[in-house]
Parts: structure tokens; sequence; C-alpha cells
């Protein structure tokens, strides 16, 4: 038996029940970085091992490694009676839930050799014999499940982002968790009042009303607003260094001490920054955007949201909150 999840603390609980032959933890932050249409999931591997290893988050080498194991247990997974699938119910599990079935789906002729373990909790700290009742529950994944899954996964890779909206207005209840996900997934596009993306206005918010530690801003800005959390405290620094980077840099530290210093992900010994405790304040471009200029038109974009490459000032997508839709700018 074959199990997979999301990532290594899943993997540790699992392997304390003793239950599969095999464990292989997906490692990837799908809705960070890009993810373009095309690509078969080799390539797509090497893309994302260069990438991760671009954010400095995996050493190149490591990143790639990984990869490889992971897509060779995906093309062996028909040796095994079962694959069991196990993923949370947030953004980031959602869209590795997605791509692992797409996945399977090209390797398997039987759909009926997957399952599926996904309720509204977290996999990681859950006791051995909680984990054996959830196994027991499982549910085996339908044809229509996978033929879902594999559209689901071609949008989010698509170049027009419409191609979700499309998704979404479709069937979800194949997978009850995914339509929250994809639509908190389009809220990471620029928004339309002030080009700011919900996480990153939500850390500016934290900043400015004193939480104004890396480590406080995480807490107040994700940790307490959303539900469910699927952004790791890295990954949250490498956003906040993005808001650091000059020019028009919309934040920086508070104390000229450390002014001009760096804000990395990830010190060389693999720890979170040594600014992770550092104060940092709001610059005159993140209190004029806080007040509704537009960032994207001040600062300019080049960041990818799956299969869509967001670049340049003007044309950019934007998500519409009062109308909850994606728009393009003329």
């Amino acid at each position: 038996m074959l199990f997979i999840t999301n990532g290594d603390v899943a993997a540790e609980a699992l392997e304390r029940c003793h239950l599969a032959d095999e464990i292989v933890p997906w490692r990837d932050v799908l809705h960070e970085g890009p993810v373009p249409e095309g690509l078969s999931l080799r390539d797509l591997s090497e893309l994302r091992a260069r990438f991760i290893a671009s954010e400095n988050w995996a050493d190149l080498d490591e990143a790639i490694d990984q990869f490889e194991r992971r897509d060779g247990a995906i093309a062996a997974a028909f040796r095994h009676d079962e694959i069991v699938l196990w993923f949370e119910h947030d953004l980031c599990d959602q869209l590795q839930m997605v791509q692992a079935l797409d996945a399977l789906a090209k390797q398997l002729g039987d759909p009926a050799k997957c399952s599926l373990v996904c309720n509204a909790e977290y996999l990681g700290g859950a006791r051995a014999e909680h984990l054996a009742r959830r196994f027991a529950g499982r549910q085996t994944v339908t044809a229509e499940q996978l033929t879902r899954a594999s559209t689901a996964w071609a949008a989010f890779r698509a170049p027009d982002p419409r191609r979700i909206s499309e998704w979404l207005a479709g069937d979800a209840a194949a997978f009850p968790f995914l339509q929250a996900a994809l639509e908190r997934h389009l809220q990471q596009f620029p928004w339309a009042r002030d080009g700011l993306s919900r996480t990153e206005r939500q850390a500016l918010r934290a900043i400015e009303t004193g939480r104004d530690t890396p480590r406080e801003a995480f807490a107040c800005s994700h940790l307490e607003q959303e539900d469910p959390v699927f952004l790791g405290d890295i990954v949250f620094l490498r956003y906040l260094e993005r808001l650091m980077q000059r020019p028009n840099a919309l934040l920086r530290f508070a104390s000229e001490a450390v002014s001009g210093s760096s804000l990395p992900a990830k010190s060389p010994s693999g720890h979170l920054s040594k600014h992770w405790d550092t104060p940092l304040e709001l610059t005159e471009t993140g209190v004029r955007i806080l007040e509704g200029h537009d960032r994207v038109a001040i600062c300019g974009i080049d960041r990818w949201l799956g299969g869509v490459h967001l670049e340049g000032r003007n044309g950019v997508w934007r998500w519409n909150e009062s109308r909850r839709r994606l728009e393009q700018p003329s």
C-alpha cells in the first residue's frame, strides 16, 4: 500500500500508524512560483526544483532528488494494491491533491486503486489511533473525481486565470474543499482597489497596527485571520522580503542599526531569519498604498501564480472583491 501526503510532518505522523509499505510526501508549495501548462511531470518537477532553490527554501540538488524520488513513486504506483492520498483542506494541500490525482490518472488504468482521506483538520500531530480511524473511513476515488481533479489542475496551470473561474462554476461536490481553496488562490492576485494581494495587505495592516516583527505579523495576518491556514513561516518571510525590495519598498526595518539588511527566508544553517523578531515599519510608499494608491502602478509586478505570469504595470489581472471575480484592465 502506498500513502501520498502533503509533507514531512504528515508523513512522520502516518509512519507511526504502520499501515503503508511506502509513504511519499508531496513537498511543493504550488501556490508560489511558476506552474505553467504544457510541461510533463518530469519537466515541471525540474522547473519547480529550480524555483524552490532560487527562493533559498532548499538546496538545488536536494530539491531535484526529492522530486525525482516522488515522481519515481508515482511511476511505480501501479505495483501497489491501493494508493491512499492524505491531504488537508487548505490551499497548499488542495493543489497538491489535484496534481497527485492528475499524475495518478495518467499512470493507472483503474481509478478504484485510489482512495482519499481529506477532512477539515490537520494531519500533523494527530495520534496514531485517530489516523487509523480516519484510514478506515477513506473514500474510493471515482472516475469522475479523477476527471474533475485533472480539469482543476489544468485550469490552475492555464495562462488565462478565467479557466479557474470556469471550473468553479461547475459542480464542486466531488471535492468539498477545493472550491474555497481555488477562490483563496484568486485572492492572491493584485486587488483592483490597491494592487495588493490579500496576504500582502493583511501583513501590512498587522505591521501598521503594532504587530511589527515578522513573527508577530505572521501570527496576526495569517494564523489569526485565515481558516484554514496555508502559508508556512518561511514562505511568509519571502512575502515580507518582496515588500522590502527597493526601489519603492513598502516596508523597512524600524531601526537604523539594521537598515539596509536583507530579510532572507533562511540563514545558511537552515533556521529562520535572524530578523524574525526585528521590528519593521511602513515606508511612505507603504502608507500611501494602504490609503488606496495602486501598488502595481507604482512598483510594477513580476510574479507567477500557477500558470499566470503577472508582469509590468498595465493590463495585469486583478481580483475584484465586490464582484468576486478576476478582471483584466484594458
